[in-house]
C-alpha cells in the first residue's frame, strides 16, 4: 500500500504546476489509522432504526472526479455603485422590542432596514422576532442577533430567507476578518458561502455599532439547493452534546459528532440511509483506493474550503462552525463559517499550539485544518496535488487580500475606504485597546490601525508560508 502510494505521489509530481507535498501533513503527534482495505467490512446495523434516532444513546465526541478543466478565478464583485471604493454609509438596521431576546427563544420585535446609497429598496416588518445568537460571542456586551422576519424576504441583494444574522465581530477589533474570508471562499468558486454586507444597528433608538449582515446557513432557493426530502442532508460539527442541533450522528468508522441541521427531525429511513452512507464514505476514505473515494467525496469542496480555513487559520475550525452537507450522493465540505477569531486573532495563552510558543512563536506558521475528513484526504497524493494547484491558481486573489495587484486595490483597503466612516465609529463606541474575551489576541497597540497592520501582516506572512508549502520548491 505504501509503496503504491509513493509511486502516484511520483506521477503526480510529474505533472503538477508546483511541487507536492509528501502525507506529512498531521495535526498532531499522532498519526492517523492506516489506509486499509475496507471491502470486506460489512456495514453496522447498530445505529439502524425503524424510527427516528433517539438523543438518548447519543454520545460525544466525535465531482465524483477531478475534471481537468478547473473553475477559473473569479475576481471580487464590486458593489453596484459609480466608483466601487468610494465612501459609503453603511446599511441602517433599526430593531425594537419591548421584552429583551436571549438565546433559547426568540422575542417579539420591529425591524426596519434602510439602504441610505437607495440602491436596495427599504423594508419594514413590525411583526418580526429577534434573539441572541452565537455561543461566546453571545455573553459580549455587543451582542450578536438573529432576526426571523414574518415572511421570507429578499433583502440587499443577500437571499431570499425569513432568518438574518447580525454578527457583531465585537472579538475582531478590525471587524473585517469574517467579511474577509466569506468574501474570498465565494471569489474562489465556493458559491454556497453566504454572502453579507455591513450595516450599522439601532437597538430601541441607542446605536450599537457596525454589525455584517448575511443570509444564514440553510436550505432554500437562495442557499443550499439541497432536497432533504430524498436523501440529502446539512451537518455541523458538534463539540459536545446539546451544543446547536436535537439529532446527531457519531460517524461509524472515524467518531466525528455530526449534527443534523436540515432535516432537523430525520425519520427513520432518513437517519438509516444517514448512517449508511456515512458508513460506505468513510470505508472509501480510509481503503487506500482513490476512485472508492471520489465515489463518495467531492473533492473540489474539500480542497477550496481546506485552503480559506487554513488560509485564514481559523481556530474553530474541526471544533465546531465547521459544515458538511450531501447532496445527489456525494459528500461536500462548507458552507464555510466563523472566522472572527482567526488570522492570529487567538490569546497566546489559550491557544499555545496555534501561536507555536513551544516553536517559532509565530501564529502565522504550521498546518492548523489538516484534521477531520482532511486528515486521512492529504493520505491521497492527489488531494494535495489539488490544493497545490488550487493555491497556485489563486495565489492573485489571495495577495490581493492585502496587497494591491493587477485585481486592484487590497481588500482591504477598499473595505477601509468604503466603511472607514462606520469603522471609525464603531471603534469610538467599542475601542481597539480594550480586550473583550479571553479567547481573543491583546491589543496590538491599543488603535485600530494598529489591529489593521496586524491583520495585513499577518495575512502576508501567511501566504507566504503556506506558498511555501504547497508550492515552494523542496
Amino acid at each position: 500500500m505504501k509503496r503504491t502510494l509513493s509511486c502516484l505521489l511520483l506521477l503526480s509530481l510529474l505533472f503538477s504546476g508546483c511541487s507536492v507535498r509528501p502525507t506529512d501533513v498531521s495535526v498532531t503527534d499522532t498519526e492517523p489509522p492506516v489506509l486499509t482495505d475496507t471491502a470486506a467490512i460489512p456495514v453496522t446495523t447498530d445505529t439502524l432504526t425503524d424510527s427516528a434516532p433517539s438523543t438518548d444513546s447519543v454520545t460525544a465526541p466525535v465531482t465524483k472526479a477531478i475534471t481537468e478543466s478547473l473553475p477559473t478565478v473569479q475576481t471580487l464583485p464590486p458593489d453596484p455603485v459609480s466608483d466601487e471604493n468610494a465612501p459609503r454609509t453603511p446599511i441602517q438596521i433599526s430593531v425594537s422590542f419591548d421584552i429583551a431576546p436571549n438565546r433559547y427563544e426568540y422575542a417579539a420585535c420591529e425591524v426596519s432596514i434602510t439602504d441610505p446609497t437607495g440602491t436596495h429598496k427599504a423594508h419594514a416588518d413590525p411583526d418580526s422576532q429577534i434573539k441572541v445568537r452565537g455561543h461566546s460571542t453571545s455573553s459580549g456586551d455587543k451582542i450578536p442577533y438573529n432576526i426571523k422576519l414574518s415572511e421570507k424576504t429578499e433583502l440587499l441583494s443577500l437571499g431570499k430567507s425569513k432568518k438574518w444574522n447580525l454578527l457583531a465581530n465585537l472579538y475582531d477589533r478590525t471587524q473585517l476578518r469574517n467579511m474577509l474570508a466569506l468574501e474570498f471562499a465565494r471569489a474562489i468558486g465556493l458559491e454556497t458561502t453566504s454572502k453579507s454586507t455591513f450595516a450599522e444597528l439601532t437597538v430601541n433608538g441607542e446605536y450599537r455599532g457596525l454589525y455584517q449582515i448575511c443570509e444564514p446557513i440553510d436550505v432554500g432557493a437562495t442557499a443550499l439547493d439541497l432536497d432533504t426530502e430524498n436523501g440529502d442532508f446539512l451537518l455541523e460539527l458538534e463539540p459536545y452534546v446539546g451544543y446547536e442541533n436535537y439529532y446527531c450522528l457519531t460517524t461509524p468508522r472515524l467518531g466525528f459528532f455530526l449534527g443534523c441541521n436540515e432535516p432537523e427531525m430525520p425519520d427513520g429511513n432518513a437517519w438509516n440511509r444517514l448512517v449508511s452512507f456515512m458508513t460506505h464514505a468513510e470505508d472509501a476514505l480510509l481503503s487506500g483506493d482513490w476512485e472508492r473515494v471520489l465515489e463518495y467525496f467531492d473533492i473540489d469542496s474539500f480542497a477550496r474550503c481546506y485552503i480559506v480555513q487554513e488560509l485564514f487559520k481559523n481556530v474553530d475550525y474541526a471544533v465546531s462552525s465547521t459544515r458538511f452537507y450531501i447532496k445527489d450522493g456525494l459528500l461536500y465540505e462548507g458552507p464555510v463559517w466563523d472566522f472572527d477569531l482567526s488570522s492570529g486573532n487567538c490569546s497566546r495563552a489559550n491557544y499555545p499550539d496555534y501561536n507555536n510558543i513551544y516553536t517559532t512563536g509565530k501564529s502565522y506558521h504550521g498546518l492548523h485544518c489538516a484534521a477531520l475528513y482532511n486528515q486521512y484526504l492529504f493520505h491521497y497524493p492527489q488531494f494535495t496535488a489539488l490544493v497545490s494547484e488550487l493555491y497556485e491558481e489563486h495565489r492573485p486573489v489571495i495577495v490581493n487580500l492585502y496587497r494591491e495587484n493587477k485585481h486592484g486595490i487590497s481588500r482591504m483597503d477598499a473595505l477601509l475606504s468604503q466603511y472607514g466612516d462606520a469603522l471609525a465609529r464603531n471603534a469610538a463606541m467599542w475601542p481597539t485597546d480594550v480586550t473583550y474575551s479571553h479567547l481573543e489576541h491583546k491589543p496590538a497597540d491599543g488603535t485600530y490601525d494598529g489591529e489593521i497592520a496586524c491583520l495585513r501582516d499577518w495575512l502576508e506572512q501567511r501566504d507566504l508560508w503556506l506558498y511555501d508549502y504547497y508550492c515552494g520548491e523542496h
